[in-house]
């Protein structure tokens, strides 16, 4: 039996976990109870370090021992962020924290959230390059598009996610009432990256309508620009083994040739 290696099935282990993500979000509603919070917190570090080992595992990652270190801090700096957030508003909710002010219950969540955009932005990178290399085309590397286009909606989730706890006012429905749930931000993010538009959730200040119109721009150059990168790969890799097989063919009927004149020769050479 043919042994897959780790490097093999890296992508679609990613793929598999982030759909789970995505999918189990929505009815987690973050930001109600504590434990909520704290399982999707830890859901998401798990992914983010089993991105890390698994783009570590395919040889793309910093050569420089301080950028390496600095990724990791970061993750540090953002879950614990995440955290003290979570924590800080479970004790808002039960009254416990009435001295404090609003910015101080926010700042863990608005850091945390800036700081999974950057791990994302740094996961997505260097799978793109790892995509861009070499020139054969893979179901891996499908499996590896498919993530990265998946994570360029969840960081553009926590962006939301950011500006709106800075002003709730930044994404609203079409009724014209703020958004007051994590999936719905999440829902935007998506409709938005696929280009749908649907009209029911809409940017209402202008940091928010630049990023989502970066958002369709980058959702539409990706599928545009990678879609050709593999069909290119795929054309080219199609035609090297065409050409392999009919030089194989050719090399065999060379043979054959060959083999037939040096007969004749020795019939020749008897006579």
């Amino acid at each position: 039996m043919k042994k897959i290696s780790l490097k093999s099935r890296s992508y679609l282990g990613l793929l598999i976990t982030l759909l789970a993500l995505i999918a189990v979000m929505p009815f987690m509603e973050a930001g109600y109870r504590l434990l909520d919070n704290l399982i999707v917190s830890i859901f998401f570090l798990f992914f983010l370090i089993s991105s890390l080992k698994t783009i570590s595992t395919r040889g793309i990652t910093p050569e420089k021992k301080y950028t390496k270190w600095l990724v990791w801090v970061v993750a540090l700096i953002a879950f614990l962020s995440d955290i003290t957030g979570s924590i800080l508003h479970s004790l808002m909710r039960r009254g416990k924290g009435a001295g404090l002010t609003d910015l101080l219950f926010d700042l863990p969540t608005i850091i945390s959230l800036f700081g999974y955009s950057l791990l994302i932005l740094f996961l997505i990178f260097f799978i793109i390059k790892d995509l861009f290399s070499g020139q054969k085309v893979t179901a891996d590397k499908i499996y590896g598009a498919a993530v990265s286009y998946l994570l360029l909606g969840v960081m553009w989730t926590c962006l939301y996610a950011a500006v709106f706890i800075i002003n709730p006012d930044s994404i609203i429905k079409a009724n014209g009432t703020p958004v007051d749930i994590f999936s719905e931000i999440q829902y935007f993010s998506f409709t938005t990256l696929c280009s749908l538009g649907y009209g029911d959730i809409i940017p209402n200040n202008k940091l928010t309508m630049v990023l989502s119109n970066l958002e369709v721009i980058v959702g539409s150059l990706y599928l545009a620009i990678l879609v050709a990168r593999l069909v290119g790969l795929y054309t080219a890799q199609a035609s090297r083994e065409k050409f392999n097989v009919a030089l194989r063919e050719l090399e065999k009927a060379s043979a054959e040739t060959r083999e037939e004149f040096e007969t004749i020769e020795k019939e020749l050479h008897k006579k």
